[in-house]
């Protein structure tokens, strides 16, 4: 009689245990394709960030270029400026 009812206590707890680890692996799946997700939008932010970059890069050498340009015309104003008042 104890021994029945040690038996049905014990496929009770065996019974709940299995339904917990059943449970805990379909949150843990959950939870993995929640990273997933995660990671891949993370990658796509990686890369625009690195398209931002290409873009900062070829701004700052058009920035360059036009200082350049403006130094050149300075000069060459300066330079006719000179020519004209001698």
């Amino acid at each position: 009689m104890i021994n029945e009812g040690l038996d049905t206590k014990i496929t009770t707890l065996n019974q709940k245990l299995d339904q917990a680890q059943e449970i805990s692996k379909n949150e843990l799946k959950k939870q993995s394709k929640g990273v997933d997700a995660l990671d891949l939008q993370v990658k796509r932010l990686d890369t625009k960030v690195d398209g931002l970059d290409d873009q900062v890069k070829e701004l700052n050498s058009n920035v360059i270029r036009i200082q350049d340009d403006m130094e050149f015309i300075k000069s060459s104003l300066t330079q006719l400026l000179q020519n004209q008042n001698q």
